[in-house]
């Protein structure tokens, strides 16, 4: 699992910790610098998740004495460790965690910035775990947090955050939000990402490639051709290996062009994906279309089994 390394370091520097007001408290500003000092090059190091998780549950509850649990750098300490429990597999610590973080930021003033969205899509995105909260309520928080952010602040600070939230929901597939709405504010979204983003950028190719589902989980087949067209365009025109974005989109028009009854199309997809080169030792096979027996009628009233025997041959190209 990659590790989200966006919110431990929230905390840019050590300065803003010396504008804490101690207000009397055991900890002082000098320990909790030299106890974060020692995290940071931990988490530079790859140390072990869960004790970094426990490190960072220290200094929240430092930062906590320091300034308070509302200051956004005590709630950027909580969602770390959350992160870092999330990597280690701890999902219902993660989650614990997680749901806190949420409850610090409702009840500051933290609303609607990249922040908040970001905790919403890795508690989205942890799979496995039981939140407090029902997962279709986060994914319609997380769209409306999304679309005000996106459409309240200026794009080239937010786009990234942006493509990313939306690529979440459509991944995690529990969504609390309408598809044609959620399109909506795709098709915006990525416009503005194709305008300001190099066409290589992989937040605007995994955002173009979960549109694609979108737009096949609507009917909309011919769109949702078009962008799976358009990711391995970009792909396949700019890389010199395989990128899993290409093979799953040709794998997703295989599949669409099969069922508009165009086989030459499919085939022609079918025999670019066995070219590719994998890009992991243990990949297994998988089927690129399915399509089942049609059992007669006749036969299946009657109750009559049947047995077919099948023999073939497996190309170099897994045909």
């Amino acid at each position: 699992m990659l590790k989200n390394t966006l919110s431990y370091f929230i905390i840019i520097t050590f300065f803003i910790i010396t504008t804490f007001a101690t207000n009397g408290a055991d900890v002082t500003v000098s320990e909790f610098n030299n106890a974060y000092k020692e995290y940071v090059s931990n988490v530079n190091n790859n140390a072990d998740e869960t004790q970094l998780a426990e490190d960072a549950l220290v200094l929240f509850e430092m930062s906590t004495s320091l300034s308070g649990k509302q200051h956004p750098n005590t709630i950027a300490l909580l969602n770390s460790a959350a992160n870092h429990y999330r990597n280690a597999g701890m999902l219902e610590d993660a989650i614990k965690y997680y749901d806190e973080t949420l409850s610090l930021i409702d009840n500051s003033e933290l609303e609607s910035t990249v922040t908040h969205v970001n905790l919403l899509a890795e508690i989205l995105d942890t799979k496995g775990a039981t939140s407090s909260r029902d997962r279709d309520e986060i994914s319609e928080e997380l769209f409306r947090e999304v679309r005000d952010l996106f459409q309240q602040t200026d794009p080239d600070e937010t786009l990234l955050v942006s493509l990313n939230a939306f690529s979440t929901m459509i991944e995690n597939k529990d969504l609390g939000v309408k598809f044609s709405r959620l399109n909506r504010f795709a098709n915006k979204l990525i416009a503005k990402a194709e305008e300001l983003l190099p066409e290589t950028s992989f937040e605007l190719i995994r955002a173009q490639f979960n549109q694609g589902i979108l737009l096949q989980s609507m009917k909309e087949e011919k769109e949702a051709i078009n962008a799976f067209v358009k990711v391995v365009d970009v792909v396949s025109n700019n890389t010199d290996y395989s990128h899993p974005y290409e093979v799953a989109a040709h794998a997703r028009l295989v599949n669409l062009f099969e069922k508009k009854g165009d086989s030459q199309a499919a085939t022609e997809h079918c025999l670019a994906i066995g070219k590719m080169t994998p890009w992991q030792e243990d990949i297994k096979p998988q089927p690129l279309f399915r399509l089942p027996p049609k059992y007669p009628t006749k036969m299946a009233r009657n109750r009559k089994e049947g047995w077919v025997l099948l023999s073939f041959d497996i190309s170099a190209y897994g045909f």
